[in-house]
């Protein structure tokens, strides 16, 4: 009959350590990293023909190259528009960039001149329509990176009227 407590009250105390282990770790947010996105043209006018590629420069501020980055996991995301529908064409390192390191991501044009349209239209008419498009993906290791408030497009169409 002693066993019997004695496992009875081992498994009343074993059950809530590993549930509780169980769900910290199910909450720890996997580990994450920034980068700042500057787009090559940030700016766009609609009568003028699409860049390609349209490239975006990012600034990791950690060490970073092109062949750290799982170039399958890499998206383009913008305003409505499927977290799956726009990869990169390219990723390559950029040498000679001062401080923290650089890759540049190129992307069809037309992607991205998609991605920054779908915004236009919850913004206001006026000389110059700016939108944030976010690039996002992991490394090889797990770790994943974001874009999430850089990256900002200006849109230039002269049917528009200002304000």
């Amino acid at each position: 009959m002693k066993s019997y407590k004695l496992a009875l009250i081992c498994t009343a105390i074993l059950i809530p350590l590993l549930l509780g282990a169980f769900i910290l770790n199910a909450q720890s947010a996997p580990k994450r990293i920034q980068a700042k996105a500057y787009w090559k043209p940030n700016t766009y006018h609609t009568d003028t023909p699409v860049p390609q590629p349209w490239v975006a420069w990012l600034h990791f501020t950690s060490k970073v190259s092109a062949t750290d980055i799982n170039a399958s996991s890499v998206v383009l995301k913008g305003y409505n528009v499927p977290t799956d529908q726009f990869y990169p064409i390219a990723i390559y390192d950029l040498a000679g960039k001062g401080g923290g390191s650089w890759v540049v991501f190129a992307f069809n044009g037309y992607d991205v001149l998609t991605c920054a349209l779908e915004a236009i239209g919850h913004m206001a008419p006026g000389t110059g329509h700016m939108t944030t498009l976010e690039i996002s993906g992991t490394l090889n290791d797990g770790t994943g990176f974001d874009t999430y408030t850089s990256g900002t497009i200006v849109i230039f169409d002269p049917e528009l009227p200002p304000p």
